[in-house]
This record gives structure tokens, sequence and C-alpha cells, in this order.
């Protein structure tokens, strides 16, 4: 390289030189100069040669070396073609794998899905015939139950007139021991005989509790809605025979509520009187409320209303026992349960209470009124009972029947009537905001 240089060197300055003698004017010119014109020449045409030999020397180095880069090249590629037809086989043999096991996996899911199909047809064909079994077993409980009832009802039957029977003397020679029956004709001597019949055979025991006439007790109750305590009460009910036409009725109780509930209110006596004519089969009623607090009366309202007693009961009150079915009795009780009863504001209600074996003189009771959006809760226990009735009986009963009250249908829609277990039942109470 370095000897290229020089001869470069040297032709550059030859080929300098020429120029200058061309341009000389003439020889005279170049003479003065003291220019060898033929040296110059034969200098530039060595080192003209030299330059090509140099650069043939050149690019013969330059082609062997460009030669040796391409086999290293072409080696190379071999061996990254190698490696990756190595590469391309191994992935082609992985995708095979994937394309058996995706195969696999659709046959598998083939079948699946003809086990489904065929499982979805005999869930299909189980649910028909479960539908075909629930029919047929409604029907069948429903045919079982129309025989209960119709058994129930038949047995009901017998027990009366066999009843009748027994108490028709019996009955008849307490008419006769009154002094006034004497006076009476004896068409109505028989009906109030028939009428004493049937009111001893609806309180006898049997498939639903009963009450005892005469009778009386003592009554703790207490009702919450929606976990909360709106009253507290104490009372006394008592059943008996008023002036042997009539089967009356007293519930006499005295409400607490918690302080500040109702405003000024504290107390509320709530009587209830129900005169049942045993002849006529009219049933009147009467429900007095008072308020008090703050150490007066703040308001006092009656209300009375009359109707024909329900068929086929003697009184409203054995027709409101008729819902209670007997669950199981023991040595010294009973247990009784209602269904699901239907109210007339639209709510659902059940009951539930213990008595005295026989259906006698129920000891407790609770009955739950429920709706969308409450739950009310009514609980009675009874206390104290005794054949006799309270000693303020009478004097209630007369007192209401003489006294002017406001004339009602009825007293569903008062809810100060709810103040024990059977008026709670018979009056449908509800959701009590008070």
């Amino acid at each position: 390289m370095s000897k290229a240089k020089d001869l470069s060197m040297e032709a550059a300055v030859g080929a300098k030189k020429l120029r200058k003698m061309q341009n000389c004017a003439c020889g005279a010119e170049c003479r003065s100069s003291g220019v060898d014109l033929n040296l110059a020449e034969q200098m530039a045409s060595k080192a003209s040669l030299g330059a090509q030999e140099v650069a043939r020397e050149m690019i013969a180095e330059a082609k062997d070396d460009l030669v040796e880069r391409l086999k290293a090249f072409e080696e190379q590629g071999r061996s990254q073609r190698a490696d990756l037809d190595t590469e391309l086989q191994e992935f082609q043999r992985r995708l095979n794998m994937q394309d058996n096991d995706l195969k696999r996996s659709r046959e598998k899911s083939s079948q699946v899905d003809l086990e489904f199909s065929q499982l979805t047809n005999r869930v299909s064909a189980v649910r028909v015939e479960v539908s075909g079994l629930k029919d047929r077993a409604e029907a069948t409980e429903a045919q079982v139950l129309q025989r209960e009832a119709a058994a129930h009802e038949l047995a009901r039957r017998l027990r009366e007139t066999q009843l009748e029977v027994e108490v028709q003397s019996e009955s008849l020679r307490r008419v006769q021991e009154m002094p006034a029956a004497l006076c009476l004709p004896a068409a109505l001597l028989l009906a109030l005989t028939a009428s004493a019949a049937r009111i001893s055979a609806g309180t006898r025991g049997g498939d639903h509790p009963s009450l005892s006439l005469p009778s009386s007790a003592r009554v703790d109750a207490q009702v919450t809605s929606d976990g909360t305590l709106k009253w507290t009460s104490k009372g006394n009910v008592s059943y008996t025979f008023t002036d042997l036409l009539f089967l009356t009725a007293v519930s006499d109780h005295v409400l607490t509520f918690p302080e500040g509930q109702r405003g000024t209110v504290e107390r509320r006596r709530t009587t209830f009187v129900g005169w049942n004519n045993l002849v006529t089969r009219t049933v009147t009623r009467y429900l007095f409320v008072a308020e008090y607090g703050q150490g007066k009366e703040l308001r006092a309202e009656c209300f009375t209303y009359q109707r024909q007693g329900p068929s086929g009961y003697i009184d409203p009150f054995s027709q409101v026992e008729s819902n209670f079915d007997l669950v199981h009795e023991g040595p010294g009780e009973a247990f009784w349960k209602t269904p699901q009863l239907s109210t007339p504001h639209g709510s659902m209600m059940s009951g539930r209470k213990f008595t005295e074996v026989g259906g006698k003189n129920t000891m407790n009771a609770t009955i739950v009124s429920t709706e969308k959006h409450h739950k009310t809760t009514y609980t009675a226990v009874y206390s104290d009972h005794v054949p006799s009735a309270v000693a303020d009986h009478d004097d209630l009963i007369y007192k209401y029947r003489e006294t002017t009250c406001t004339e009602v249908s009825g007293f569903q829609n008062i809810p100060a009537v709810c103040v024990d277990d059977l008026l709670a039942i018979e009056y449908g109470c509800d959701y009590v905001e008070h």
C-alpha cells in the first residue's frame, strides 16, 4: 500500500510537470524554464504503469477477500438453514400432535353432545312422568281429603245426634226446674230443648276444641308487629247461658301501650259483648272502646251489629274453633293448629293453641297474621278457669245491651276488637299500626 502511495505521488508530480510544460509557449519558453519534456513523459508513464500494477494487485486481493467472505456467508447460511429445517420439522411435529388432539377433542365433544342429548330426552321423559304422577297424586289426595272430610262430617253428625239424645232429658229437666218455664208454650220448650242439646254437643271434645259452658278465665295478652311490642293487656273472658234463651259471651280487657307510642293515650279498655238467641238464631254483638291518658278519659265509642248465626254452628265462636285441628294429645294437654286462613283484608293467618285434654279450656294461644310487608303475632295466656262466669258478666251484658251504639256492618274494620285469639281469627285481625 505504501508503494502504491509513492507511485501515485510520483505520477502526480510527473503529470503536474507535464501540464506545466504543455502550457509553456513554444520551445524557448520551455527551455527557459529548464524542464526536460522527455523525462517528464517517462516519469509519468512509469508512474501510470506502477499505479495500474498496484490497482490490479489490490483488486485481486479484494476479490480473494470477497470470495472468502462469500464462502463464510454460504457456510453460515447452510448452518442456519439446517437449524431452521430442524425447527420447522419440530413445529410440524407439534402441529400434527395438536391436530390429533383437536380431532380427539372433537370426537369426545360429539360423544358428549350425543350423551347430553340422550340425557335431555330422558329428563324430559322423566318430567312428563313426574308431572303425570303429581297430577295423579293430587287427584288421589283430593279424593282422600274429600273422603276424610265426609267421614269427619258424618262422625260429627253422629256424635251430635247421640249427644242430643243423651242430653235431651237433662236439658228438659233444667228447663222445667225454672219457674218461668211453666208459662212457656210447649213448642218453645221443645225448641229450647233442641238448642240446649246442640249447645252441649257443640261444646264436647272431638276433632276440634270447644267452649265449656259456663266458664270464665283470666287472660294476659300481648301483640307484636314486625318485632315491635304494640301493647300488653290483662282481662277476662266468660261464656254462659242467660235468661234461658241466650248464650252470652264477654271479652273485657285493659290494654297498656308503650310510652309515647300513641301520643297522650296510655291505656284502652275494650269490652266485647255477644248475645246469641238460641231460638231465633239471631246474633247481636256490642263493642265498647274507651281510651285514657293523663288521668282522664280521652275518647269513648260503642258499636253494634246484628246478623244470623253461622249455618251449621250453634255459635260464631264454635265456627272459629272448627278451624283448629288436633295435632296430638298428651296426658295433660292437647295441641291444636289451623291451616293457613285468608282474611277479609288480604292477609294470611294461622293459629295454634294448647287446651286441656278433650279440647276444653284453652291454656295458651298464638295467632300469626302475615301480609306482604308485615307480620303480627297475637299471644294470649289463660289462667284461673272456673265453672262459673266472672262476677261482672251479667252487669256488662245488660249495660251495653241498653246502651245506644253506632250500628255497623261488622267489626272487621275496627282493630280495637282484636283482644283475644277467637276474636282475632273471627275478624281477620292483621297488622297493628298502634
